[in-house]
């Protein structure tokens, strides 16, 4: 099942989201009375597995609260006292949570956080775009980004969604320990394949002598947020346990952040289990053209590679030290740490984004008469180019670049037409130098296009026949 089918709804649901957030953090309506203040919502979403289709049986839970939650991360789930589940998905994948009450000031913020499990799958959690670009909390929300932390502020929830990824092998591992244990690189966004990890685990590494069984499932950095959360930009800079600041854009200047290459998911499936003798180690696929070729571990310093563990109770990545053991031209080698979880590599990166330069080009977007606004779609285009690297290097960094803007890299560039007869938008395409510096491994340069909004006066605004008024609405003026 395709879940565009989703969507029309979705788009009402989160412009109702967007008015309730926006009403919420402005504080200024009256105090609610008692019957305002006992408003409950119900939460829906549905559980697919990589490949789009519904999970039914599928069982959703509420997620405890974050033991230290760490500054810029996650909220987690806050002033939540309802029935945490579990919640069974029904045939066409879809879970209802009701009775969740709707935070009504500032200081009620209601947020759940949600994870979903089936047999066969990986757990996951439950996301959701954010309705607008906003802080709460001194968490950075970023408009039409997904995030884990879902803030209940109107009656229904909808358009929440979890992707499940099955384990990419299972074995059964004792005190001696296994070696060359091989597992796909799949990407959750796609369902494709883009590597090979390979998994050893020494002989002591895990203490006790019952076997314990443990599945293991390499992860690529776009579906990194699938598997444990943050999006790619969230996880730390080196140095700094934080993430780093959300809702970048053209003029930003120098913004420091990070790239997630790949990982690996290791879970012990039958007991609680930790690697306190010599640590496994995990190889690691990186894009064609990231490395220089001939390039040895000794020339690389040891910030220009890192690793990064995702620490469920405190839904933070912290970074591994010294976890880097070898690196090659297609590959690299690092050791994880003593808990089972999710291992990312990534590269500190420091992006610049310039101030954007016009080009002439301008489109003009008038007013229609008799109609209240509409929205165009598909006239003009923004785009990213990136045209040194290799095909999977600049899927990477396009990734990257829509997780620090919440811009769309490539494709349609939307303009809103506000209702009225006499007011229309102009928009003039600009344009700038993009630069992702990686330290001793290089700097890649872009070209980022897009455009500058603004509303104009068009006094004589066009009549559009009634016949056709049904057809602007679904985006056909200006398209």
């Amino acid at each position: 099942m395709d879940f565009a089918r989703f969507r029309p709804r979705t788009a009402v649901l989160l412009t109702l989201g967007v008015l309730a957030l926006a009403a919420l953090l402005a504080g200024g309506c009256a105090a609610p009375d008692d019957d305002e203040r006992a408003r409950f919502a119900v939460v829906t979403g549905v559980v697919l597995d990589q490949n789009n289709n519904p999970v039914a049986g599928a069982v959703v839970s509420v997620v405890p609260a974050l033991e230290a939650p760490v500054a810029g991360g996650p909220l987690g789930t806050r002033n939540f006292f309802g029935n945490p589940g579990p919640f069974v998905t029904g045939p066409d994948g879809r879970f209802f949570i009701p009775g969740v009450k709707v935070a009504q000031t500032a200081s009620e913020v209601v947020v759940l956080n949600l994870q979903a499990t089936a047999p066969g799958f990986l757990p996951s959690f439950v996301v959701a775009p954010a309705p607008q670009t906003t802080t709460i909390l001194g968490r950075p929300f970023v408009e039409g980004v997904e995030t884990r932390d879902i803030v209940i502020t109107q009656d229904v929830v909808s358009s929440l969604v979890a992707r499940l990824v099955p384990p990419g092998q299972t074995a059964s591992v004792g005190s001696g320990g296994i070696q060359n244990l091989t597992v796909p690189v799949v990407d959750a966004a796609t369902g494709g394949t883009t590597g090979t990890a390979t998994v050893n685990i020494p002989a002591g590494a895990i203490a006790g002598g019952q076997p314990v069984q443990l599945a293991v499932t390499g992860v690529t950095g776009t579906s990194l947020a699938s598997v444990a959360a943050p999006a790619p930009s969230q996880v730390p800079t080196v140095g700094s346990p934080a993430a780093p600041a959300a809702n970048a854009a053209l003029g930003s200047g120098v913004v420091p952040a990070t790239l997630p290459v790949a990982g690996i998911d290791i879970r012990a499936l039958n007991a609680p289990v930790s690697f306190t003798g010599p640590k496994p180690t995990v190889t690691v696929p990186v894009p064609a053209g990231l490395i220089v070729t001939g390039l040895s571990s000794r020339q690389i310093p040891v910030d220009a590679l890192a690793v990064v563990f995702f620490n469920e109770a405190r839904g933070a990545w912290e970074l591994i030290p010294g976890a880097i053991v070898n690196v090659t031209s297609t590959q690299v080698t690092f050791a994880i740490g003593e808990s089972t979880g999710t291992y990312a590599l990534v590269i500190p990166a420091t992006w610049t984004l310039p101030a954007p330069a016009q080009t002439g080009e301008n489109v003009l977007f008038p007013p229609i008469a008799g109609f209240n606004g509409y929205v165009s779609v598909g006239r003009i285009s923004q785009s990213l180019d990136f045209p040194t690297v290799s095909e999977p290097m600049e899927a990477l960094l396009l990734g990257a670049y829509a997780a620090l803007t919440g811009e769309v890299p490539n494709g349609p560039f939307v303009v809103q037409v506000p209702p009225g007869t006499e007011t229309g938008r102009s928009a003039d395409q600009v344009a700038a130098t993009v630069s992702v510096s990686f330290g001793t491994l290089g700097t890649i340069q872009g070209t980022r296009t897009t455009w500058q909004v603004e509303d104009v006066a068009v006094p004589q605004a066009p009549e559009i026949p009634s016949h056709l008024q049904g057809h602007v609405q679904g985006g056909g003026v200006g398209g």
